[in-house]
């Protein structure tokens, strides 16, 4: 288990967690991650399948939820219409490099009491579990399948998960829901899918739908870089957060380099367009410098130094 002293990072953070005292331990939980304002359109058959799955009418047992699809095509954006459309907090849970399976439950925090005695700081997953909300599990697919044995028990019937360093098991809210996301190139492991779950396979918008995604992020003027969006990138496959950034940066660098304000100049908002798209959208989708290979010992290194896996809680890494 990763543990947490006086003058570790993090250590002023977690105190201002809330408490709870669980079978004689006692636990900081972490608060739900604050959901961004940002425009949502499109996806209401998902939404609504998604709902029906989580809340059934005929039955009190309820579905897991995956969602699976390329970076960039809304899993994120799904998640965070979700929590709003049903009022419910949301906890987001990403595990990284260096974790070990019971740092999916809590963490071990010493106190400066003199005492040497411990807090335990739950994860994002335990905060949903035992408070009850929405946790969603970023990018579940790239976690070792041996990290994963606590969401066993917890996907299935049982509802329960269980932290091997505390000796508790804790049942799950009946407001607890789960969902994960993941890609192609990262299965997610038979053993958690197949739990009573329900997966939905996103892909990149086109058309209709990509025109009123752009839109609504762009309601004064975004007719016009729209229609001429549309006509210049209808044969390329982009992501709606890259084409959101292509708009973005393209609305900037036109209105920078036009130089009179009431004539349209639609060669140069192309111009502008691909511009931006040469910068959002780098060559093979990759980028153009590969880092290379860091030596055996120093990946080792690093590895045994990373013990923070609240990364949405992190004040350098922010909210993701």
């Amino acid at each position: 288990m990763r543990t947490i002293r006086k003058g570790d990072k993090d250590y002023e953070l977690y105190e201002s967690f809330q408490t709870h005292v669980i079978g004689g331990v006692r636990i900081k939980m972490p608060p739900p991650d604050p959901i961004p304002e940002m425009p949502f359109v499109g996806r209401e058959g998902i939404i609504e399948d998604i709902r029906i799955g989580w809340y059934p009418v005929l039955e009190s047992k309820y579905f897991n939820v995956f969602l699976n699809g390329p970076t960039g095509t809304g899993k994120n954006a799904l998640v965070y219409q979700l929590a709003k459309m049903l009022k419910k907090d949301l906890y987001i849970m990403r595990i990284y490099a260096g974790s070990l399976a019971d740092d999916i439950v809590c963490i071990a925090r010493f106190e400066d009491d003199g005492k040497n005695s411990i807090t335990y700081v739950a994860s994002p997953l335990t905060a949903a579990v035992h408070l009850g909300g929405i946790c969603f599990f970023d990018e579940i697919g790239k976690v070792p399948p041996d990290l994963l044995v606590p969401l066993h028990s917890l996907l299935d019937d049982c509802k329960t998960i269980t932290s091997t360093q505390t000796a508790l098991r804790l049942h799950a809210h009946k407001d607890f829901r789960f969902c994960a996301a993941f890609t192609d190139e990262d299965k997610v492991q038979k053993e958690i899918q197949e739990r009573d779950a329900l997966t939905f396979d996103l892909d990149y918008p086109a058309g209709k739908e990509l025109e009123a995604v752009l839109k609504a992020h762009y309601p004064i003027d975004g007719d016009q870089w729209t229609r001429l969006f549309i006509l210049e990138f209808k044969d390329r496959d982009i992501s709606t957060r890259n084409a959101v950034n292509i708009l973005r940066f393209a609305r900037n660098h036109y209105a920078r380099g036009k130089k009179t304000a009431t004539i349209i100049d639609e060669a140069m908002m192309k111009r502008s367009l691909e511009v931006a798209y040469s910068y959002v959208v780098p060559r093979n989708g990759n980028c153009d410098v590969v880092p290379e290979e860091p030596p055996e010992n120093l990946k080792n290194s690093i590895k045994d130094q990373i013990y923070d896996i609240f990364p949405s809680f992190s004040k350098k890494s922010g909210v993701h």
